[in-house]
């Protein structure tokens, strides 16, 4: 849809390195439960940082959506438009914050994002083989 209407990619982009939290490691950090990402770097300047968000963060919610792990952290982000604010909510010293995100603009470029238009192209690209071969079928049994 992005690539269609603006010509690239655009995706809301955090800014943080992140880990999950497995039963081990949620006992290790004195949680009640497995769930949501340990935040390991933030960028600095970057939205995250704006927002306040700290290394040591436990990441739990974007937006009142429950993250088990970093591949929901991944589709709530995938959801966001750039420019648009969501709230964010982490675990702080055992207490639980929620801080304001606006996430910037991101262009990504890469390979597996066209891959869905490479995959368009070939498909668009057999089914005109095949049509022209019926029709030179056609005409040539008729010539």
């Amino acid at each position: 849809e992005d690539f269609i209407n603006y010509g690239e990619v655009r995706r809301a982009f955090l800014g943080i390195s992140m880990s999950e939290i497995d039963g081990a490691r949620a006992a290790a950090l004195g949680l009640e439960n497995a769930g949501g990402v340990y935040v390991e770097n933030v960028q600095k300047g970057g939205v995250a940082d704006n927002a306040g968000i700290e290394v040591g963060d436990i990441l739990v919610e974007i937006n009142l959506t429950v993250l088990r792990n970093a591949a929901a952290v991944q589709e709530q982000m995938s959801r966001l438009r750039p420019g648009e604010k969501a709230v964010l909510t982490v675990i702080r010293d055992g207490k639980r914050i929620s801080v304001t995100d606006k996430s910037y603009r991101r262009y990504v470029f890469f390979v597996a994002d066209l891959w869905p238009l490479h995959h368009l192209w070939l498909y668009i690209r057999n089914f005109f083989r095949r049509v022209f071969s019926k029709l030179k079928r056609i005409f040539t049994k008729k010539a």
